[in-house]
This record gives structure tokens, C-alpha cells and sequence, in this order.
């Protein structure tokens, strides 16, 4: 009797361990592959998909993934502003996208290097430029906070030896001591004064010329785009295999 329960208890524990991978491969081999196609205005925009898998595709592209639960999506593309949304896709699902990008204008460019020196040139890709400006910009504005405490510290010390200098017990001789101090002072202050104005002019010129290149050398990029598009990859999945495929127009 204990034999035949022992055996029986076996068999058990031999199907627990058994059953497990087989239901773990009959569920993912239920798996239905869904197909969501992507058209984009204008074409050659990259999407990404971010979610339990990471996809990029450059539209007009189809995806026959099977795609589940939350996605972000992202579409960008050079001299439009970027596109993002969130999406749920249940499994097998069959979906159409349209994206439409709103191209970037001079006007936006401006209106961020009013605000910030070379947030204008980030908004329009030039990072060189973006970073030159706002270097040129944060230098000299550093540069005249900096010189305008010294120039307030140096004023303060000159004021005391003013006052000082009104004492009337104060001997000839520590009378002209006070003065030549009093002298030393007002010649740094002339000093750190004009390097301080300087500063400030300094800062102005680089808002102002950063404003100017944001508008007036704002990037034409649409020149080279045409009606028809130029080439598109796709990227296909079946039984767990990415392809990608990449087609072209001369």
C-alpha cells in the first residue's frame, strides 16, 4: 500500500515538473501576429515604438508584430517638429496610423533665442551653433554679475574710508593716509567699472547677433524634399525573426 502511494505520488510530482514547460510553449505558440501599417505626412518620418519591444520603422512601413498592451510612440524627422503619442494594442489587432508633422518655423526659432541665446539654433539643429551661443551668452552674463559684486564691495569700502575721513580728530598725516587709500580705491572702482560695462555691452551684442542668426540663417529644410518619396525601411517579425527591409527611388 505505502508502495502503490509512494508511486502515485511520484507520478504526480513528474507531471508538475513535466507540465510546466509544455504549457509555457503551447502559450506562446498561441501567440497571433497582428499588422499595423504606418503612413506619414510627409513619408521617410522614423517611428518608434517603445513598450515590451522596441521598434523603428521608417514610414511608410507595416509592422507585422504582435504587438500587446502600452506603447509610447515617437515620429520624428529632420525640420519637423517631433510627434508622440501612447497607444494600447491588443494581440492580433490590425491597425491603421496616420501621422501628421507640423514643420518647424523661423518664427518659433526666434521666439526661443529672445527668451534663451541658442535655444533657437537647438530648435532649428544647429547644436554647434546652439552651443557656441549660449557659452558667448552665459560668459559674458557671468562675467558682469561677477564684476558688478566686486564693483558693489569695492564702493562699500570706498564709502567707510569717506566716512572716515569726515573725523575731525584724525591727525595730517592719517588724514593723508585715508587719502591715498580713498585714491587707490576709486581707481580700482574705475577699473572693475569698465570691465563690468564692457561685460554688459558684451552680453547685449551676443543676445542680440543670436537673434539675428536665429532668424536669418534659419535652415531651408525642405529644399531637397520631393512629392514622391525617396526610400523607406520596414520592419517585419514572424516566428520571433526581425527583418528589415530597406527600398529606394532614383
Amino acid at each position: 500500500m505505502k508502495k502503490n502511494q509512494c508511486t502515485i505520488f511520484m507520478y504526480f510530482i513528474l507531471i508538475g515538473i513535466i507540465g510546466f514547460p509544455i504549457d509555457l510553449v503551447y502559450t506562446q505558440s498561441t501567440e497571433t501576429p497582428g499588422n499595423v501599417s504606418i503612413k506619414s505626412n510627409p513619408v521617410g518620418t522614423l517611428v518608434y515604438f517603445n513598450g515590451s519591444r522596441d521598434l523603428v520603422c521608417q514610414a511608410p512601413c507595416q509592422i507585422t508584430h504582435g504587438l500587446h498592451g502600452l506603447y509610447r510612440i515617437e515620429a520624428v524627422k529632420s525640420g519637423y517638429e517631433s510627434w508622440k503619442s501612447v497607444a494600447f494594442f491588443n494581440l492580433g489587432e490590425t491597425r491603421a496610423l496616420a501621422i501628421n508633422l507640423v514643420p518647424k518655423k523661423r518664427i518659433k526659432a526666434g521666439m526661443r533665442s529672445l527668451l534663451v541665446p541658442g535655444w533657437g539654433q537647438l530648435y532649428s539643429e544647429r547644436p554647434l551653433k546652439a552651443a557656441i551661443w549660449g557659452s558667448l551668452f552665459m560668459g559674458s552674463l557671468g562675467a558682469a554679475v561677477v564684476s558688478d559684486v566686486q564693483y558693489d564691495s569695492k564702493n562699500n569700502a570706498y564709502q567707510e574710508l569717506q566716512e572716515q575721513l569726515k573725523n575731525s580728530s584724525l591727525s595730517d598725516a592719517d588724514r593723508l593716509a585715508l587719502a591715498n587709500q580713498i585714491h587707490d580705491k576709486e581707481n580700482e572702482m574705475d577699473d572693475i567699472d569698465a570691465f563690468r560695462k564692457g561685460a554688459q555691452w558684451t552680453c547685449i551684442a551676443v543676445w542680440a547677433l543670436n537673434l539675428a542668426d536665429a532668424l536669418i540663417n534659419y535652415p531651408n529644410f525642405y529644399t531637397h524634399l520631393t512629392k514622391q518619396e525617396k526610400s523607406f525601411f520596414s520592419a517585419t517579425s514572424v516566428n520571433g525573426i526581425t527583418r528589415i527591409s530597406f527600398s529606394t527611388t532614383f
